[in-house]
């Protein structure tokens, strides 16, 4: 009996929770239909006028008096000028920042209606720490910021004719307070071969390294190229590889990819000198002009190093000037070691000075100063099919794949870069002949160049070119591998 009275009991209490439950859930809403939703505080607008009805912006801070005047429409709205300095190139984000509150301000913190009996003083205001005033057609709009708040949230603010004192955001006020320098136009363009019409970087004491686009006697690869938006360039100067090709992907590799990423205008050194040289820059250290046509046209002068303590370290920085503009800035100068002693080799195109095609081989000889670097490689083609070929290497059968891999480089050992005449002395470091069907030998011998490059002779004739180092490496890793069956 009890036992069925508790369950009686259970079963009541839950069909009085779910009544409860479906109560809430269809009258509950019904109930608070009609409540007033949150409002938000409601904004009180200080100023509200177009860009357009400006004739002129004064910002005083302290003594100076800067003022603005509108020049042409631009993508953020007025594009505005210094009157003393209209050839300073600015930045138009900043200067709209700066100048905004003249056209649209609008605020929630309204914190004395009458500040008649205070002492402004005690808010900053008395004097202001900066006016900002607008001359526009219905009058003068002025406003006059104090100091930031106990908690740094927001800056007491007052306008002319308006006994109210109110809030605006920190961050507002802080682009008010821009200097002339935190307005300067830092910003610069990427430098890209693809997008280069004309290159010149002239260093002090060194040959002038100049290139250009190619425009007369365009072969069929440069048309190919001009169709895809890449400029064919060659060299202009220096004398000794004037004319030859450019590669584009080499350019950038060694020159322009470190310097593009790093290179930045940081602090200014002087807005306007009168006098570059304690800059260095009457006589630059590297002249510097990169024309990109239908995109800009922009030539940088790098004078003096200095150190310039950053965070505790001194960073070595060097000065730069950019021609037709009149401030000198600071850069850090390490991305602009990637346009000093340029080696002008190493950014010519590809050349394959002993092209031999592999299907003309029975075999070739590499014979080494060093006798563990000797190696022959026999091509054994299929006498049925000469497509399919079953090659050795010091007589270590190697898959045919890897071992036209292995050809390309061994091909490619002749085929870097141009050189002026330059006439080896001494024995060739290595050899290689390579031995024909027709009974003939193409024999390159190879000779020390400098610490990086080695050239060489074709036949018993000295060729204007250069081979890398690393590549000659990489050819006898793989192939002193394959002959040890690794």
């Amino acid at each position: 009996m009890k036992k069925i009275i508790s369950f009686l009991f259970a079963f009541v209490c839950m069909v009085a929770l779910a009544g409860v439950y479906f109560w809430r859930v269809n009258l509950a809403p019904a109930e608070t239909e009609n409540e007033p939703p949150f409002a938000p505080p409601e904004m009180i607008t200080l100023v509200q006028q177009s860009q357009a009805d400006v004739s002129r912006i004064y910002v005083t801070t302290g003594d100076e008096v800067r003022i603005f005047l509108p020049g042409e429409p631009g993508m953020m709205g007025i594009e505005w000028y210094l009157a003393d300095a209209p050839d300073f190139i600015l930045d138009s984000g900043r200067v709209q920042d700066l100048l905004r509150p003249v056209f649209a301000l609008f605020t929630r913190d309204l914190i004395h209606e009458d500040t008649v009996n205070l002492d402004l003083a005690d808010f900053g205001l008395n004097p202001p720490r900066l006016i900002l005033s607008a001359e526009h057609s219905e009058g003068t709009t002025t406003l006059r910021l104090g100091n930031v708040t106990p908690d740094r949230r927001g800056y007491f603010l007052m306008m002319d004719g308006d006994p109210a004192m109110y809030l605006i955001p920190r961050h507002t006020a802080e682009r008010m307070k821009q200097t002339t320098e935190d307005l300067i136009d830092r910003s610069l363009p990427p430098f890209m071969a693809d997008f280069a019409t004309y290159i010149r970087i002239a260093q002090r004491n060194r040959e002038v390294l100049e290139v250009g686009v190619r425009t007369e006697d365009l072969t069929e690869q440069h048309e190919r190229l001009l169709s895809m938006d890449i400029n064919p360039l060659y060299a202009l100067s220096p004398e000794s590889v004037l004319a030859q090709d450019i590669d584009q992907g080499r350019l950038d590799s060694h020159i322009f990819e470190d310097f593009t990423a790093a290179f930045r205008f940081t602090e200014i050194a002087a807005l306007n000198p009168a006098d570059l040289s304690p800059f260095g820059l009457d006589d630059p250290f590297i002249d510097f002009h990169f024309i990109a046509s239908d995109f800009f046209d922009i030539q940088l002068l790098f004078g003096n190093t200095f150190p310039l303590d950053v965070d505790g370290v001194n960073v070595p920085h060097i000065y730069v000037k950019q021609v037709g503009r009149p401030h000198v800035f600071k850069s850090p100068l390490a991305p602009v070691e990637q346009l000093i002693d340029i080696n002008v080799l190493q950014i010519l195109s590809l050349r394959f000075i002993a092209l031999v095609p592999i299907g003309d081989v029975d075999y070739i000889r590499v014979t080494h100063t060093d006798p563990t670097r000797n190696l022959e490689l026999v091509i054994n083609q299929d006498p049925e099919d000469d497509r399919i070929i079953f090659p050795t290497v010091n007589g270590q059968d190697v898959p045919e794949a890897p071992f036209r891999v292995l050809y390309r480089l061994l091909i490619g050992l002749a085929a870097d870069v141009a050189l002026e005449p330059f006439w080896p002395t001494g024995n060739a470091v290595f050899t290689v002949e390579y031995f024909k069907h027709d009974g003939t030998v193409t024999h390159i011998d190879f000779f020390d160049y400098n610490e990086h490059f080695m050239t060489f002779s074709v036949d018993g004739e000295i060729s204007r070119a250069l081979t890398n180092h690393r590549n000659i490496e990489i050819f006898f890793t793989a192939a002193l591998g394959y002959a040890a069956g690794v």
